[in-house]
């Protein structure tokens, strides 16, 4: 409602949030851009119980196992709510701007391309999904 009553210019919002967001208030004067989209890294955690470090380390061992053998990214790009992301997002070429988050913890693991969403990649592969 802000940016529809001109308080603000934009609202960033997740890449799985506006379509749902524009469709549920159809009345507001919003649009997506689809010449700009800001990327920033930021990681989903599964946490178990401090009393069982070794279903943590099982956890891990076994998504590391699925992503190195292709199986994660098989699952993940074939789930519908991912296509249906992917088909709106993807498919419109953005001039992307990658932003840093400067507050996640030291041992997020920011080095290992395979652990993140690569949206120019997606650009580039956008036809096959």
């Amino acid at each position: 409602y802000m940016i529809d009553g001109k308080r603000f210019q934009l609202f960033p919002r997740g890449v799985n949030e506006p379509f749902n967001e524009l469709e549920l208030r159809p009345s507001l004067e919003l649009v997506i851009d689809q010449n700009v989209m800001i990327t920033y890294k930021i990681p989903y955690y599964l946490f178990v119980t401090p009393g069982r470090p070794d279903l943590a380390k099982d956890i891990e061992r076994g998504l590391m196992m699925a992503i190195a053998d292709g199986s994660f990214d098989a699952y993940f790009y074939n789930d519908e709510t991912t296509k249906a992301v992917i088909k709106q997002v993807a498919t419109v070429k953005r001039r992307i701007f990658a932003i840093e988050t400067p507050s996640l913890p030291p041992k997020t693991p920011l080095d290992n391309p395979k652990l993140w969403v690569n949206f120019e990649e997606l650009q580039k592969k956008s036809s096959s999904f």
